[in-house]
């Protein structure tokens, strides 16, 4: 009497008849149209699917967050680790930088924030600008040295038209800028107030902050 044992391993053999048994349906379903499968083909497609895939990590997107320890991707040690183990699966080797790469890194991020920061201060005070002198908001244009010097002192239409254009071309002449430009500046914030002859709510107020951004 043979005893009852569990199932067995297959053997070399059976194994690989079973691959190619496998192999065998794999290309019958090749050439068949997915919309004129059976059920019972769909089902083995299905295993056979199941059967072929292999665990591809997440893709990262190309934007990402610092490490908040200071480490980084290390590519070379990435593809040297991938290449021992046949590629799959990916891990991503990090290093830690030393001091100056530390450093460097520092200041590109404190850079990346005060850009930041000047372009809000710059969007807030041409939104302030175009609240009570519109014209001169599209003469003058502060991220430029010159236009911001003119808005430390000059702002409302009723003080660029008191002064002129000659004082206004002066009075920045003295402060370096080059006279054709001052003059350039002057005349145009002189037209734009000649333009605006009614003083709005606010306007001195409002004008006063805007000097203040400009200076700081």
């Amino acid at each position: 009497m043979h005893s009852r044992r569990g199932a067995a391993e297959p053997t070399p053999h059976e194994a690989t008849m079973a691959i190619r048994t496998q192999a065998s349906a794999a290309e019958a379903l090749a050439h068949k149209d997915l919309g004129t499968l059976e059920p019972e083909e769909l089902a083995a497609l299905d295993r056979l699917a199941g059967a072929l895939a292999f665990g591809i990590p997440p893709r990262r997107g190309s934007r990402r967050e610092a490490d908040p320890t200071g480490r980084h991707t290390d590519l070379r040690r990435t593809l040297r680790l991938s290449l021992r183990t046949g590629g799959q699966p990916i891990t991503l080797a990090r290093s830690l930088d030393d001091d100056a790469h530390a450093e460097l890194r520092l200041l590109v991020g404190h850079r990346s924030h005060l850009v930041k920061d000047q372009t809000a201060v710059i969007a807030r005070l041409r939104e302030l600008l175009a609240g009570i002198h519109p014209g001169l908001e599209r003469v003058v244009d502060p991220t430029n040295p010159s236009g911001l010097l003119l808005l430390t002192r000059y702002v409302t239409p009723a003080e660029i038209r008191t002064a002129g254009a000659a004082r206004i071309t002066a009075w920045m002449h003295r402060r370096g800028v080059k006279n054709p430009t001052a003059r350039h500046l002057a005349t145009a914030a002189h037209t734009a107030a000649a333009a605006q002859r009614v003083a709005l709510p606010g306007e001195d107020r409002t004008a006063d902050l805007i000097k203040q951004m400009a200076v700081e």
